[in-house]
């Protein structure tokens, strides 16, 4: 599913590598996300109605300033 999105989403895996400052980091995220803690707990969060896109949007905007 992750590596769907990332082909879909970035042309170059190298720009993703750089902003990881890590050469295989991506590949083992997208084959091992399941068992992650970080995303059960954002998992857990939406289940309970977290709104996480909103979230997401204020982390974006406060990295720009």
């Amino acid at each position: 599913m992750l590596r769907k999105l990332r082909k879909a989403t970035i042309e170059k895996c190298k720009d993703l590598e750089d902003f990881l400052n890590a050469k295989s980091q991506p590949y083992y995220i997208e084959k091992n996300y399941k068992n992650i803690k970080l995303f059960k707990y954002l998992l857990f969060l939406r289940k309970n109605g977290a709104n996480l896109n909103k979230f997401f949007d204020e982390e974006i905007k406060n990295s720009k300033k």
